[in-house]
């Protein structure tokens, strides 16, 4: 990870962004930008430029800008404090950084992928349990309207690529932070693929980091005769898991898409879990920062 800063010379902005673009080596770009109209008008002006230019717009790849506000003062404690938990939550609600960062890796995918049954429901189970939780096994099974080996099979691998967990004797099943990011993944993946002609540049790249080929996805994913991998399986998860009554597009606006939630994990710890606490997530800073 590379990063600059903008904060008084707002004629670095050309100078700022070619240092960090031409950092061939670094899969994040970040860019900490005072914010005022100005500083984003030559932001918008420069990325425009790459963008338009096929040698340079490869480049914008991993570029995030990260907007200071303007009156942030640097010698108050309580502003630093404010300043670290917003950049805490910048990097926390991005997919890009989860999989730079290991959050979701090519392992996951690959398992995730290769786990064949019922369409739709390794994908269904997985949307229920990070959003009504697996509290009760019978009410589980009704909401998704199946029973026996096929979901057993599914939460055995769901818990083993470590999707989600299960608290101490118990047969409860809980979400851990992966399941936020490949939720967030398989809905940008089948909105991209319903709307654009190619994957984004930021999606490209973040299909390369997870060892899945670009070209995956854009082949007809409904003939049976043709291979598929991670991002076709998962497209059609999402379809078919309404067969589940899962609606996994549920909240993706067509005109202001967004693909990332909150994860949060104090909505587990109230006690109608066994022995449920920030410990079965692994990453007690993550759970504060997510919470």
């Amino acid at each position: 990870m590379v990063s600059q800063v903008l904060w008084s010379h707002e004629e670095g902005v050309e100078k700022d962004l070619r240092t960090l673009l031409f950092d061939g080596e670094s899969a994040i770009k970040l860019y900490f930008v005072r914010d005022r109209i100005k500083n984003r008008a030559k932001i918008d002006e420069a990325i425009k430029s790459y963008r338009a230019n096929p040698a340079t717009a490869a480049m914008l790849r991993g570029l995030k800008i990260v907007l200071v506000p303007e009156g942030f003062d640097a010698d108050s404690v309580s502003e630093r404090d404010w300043m670290n938990d917003h950049i805490r939550r910048t990097v926390s609600s991005d997919l890009l950084f989860a999989v730079v960062f290991g959050k979701l890796t090519a392992h996951d995918v690959r398992v995730f992928a290769r786990h064949g049954g019922p369409t739709g429901l390794k994908i269904a189970a997985l949307h229920a349990i990070d959003t009504v939780g697996f509290e009760h096994g019978p009410t589980f099974e009704s909401q998704l309207g199946t029973r026996g080996s096929p979901l057993r099979e599914v939460l055995a691998m769901l818990t083993g690529v470590g999707l989600i967990v299960a608290p101490t004797y118990s047969n409860q099943r809980l979400p851990t932070l992966k399941v936020r990011f490949l939720l967030d993944l398989a809905r940008l993946l089948t909105f991209e693929r319903a709307t654009l002609t190619d994957w984004s540049d930021e999606l490209t790249f973040i299909l390369q980091h997870l060892g899945v080929d670009p070209a995956d996805g854009w082949q007809e994913l409904f003939d049976g005769k043709v291979h598929k991998g991670f991002a076709s399986d998962v497209i059609i998860s999402v379809k078919f898991a309404e067969n589940f009554g899962m609606n996994v597009m549920d909240g993706v606006s067509a005109s202001d898409p967004r693909f990332y939630s909150m994860f949060n994990a104090n909505r587990f710890l109230t006690g109608c879990y066994m022995d449920a606490s920030a410990a079965l997530w692994h990453d007690p800073e993550d759970i504060a920062s997510f919470a």
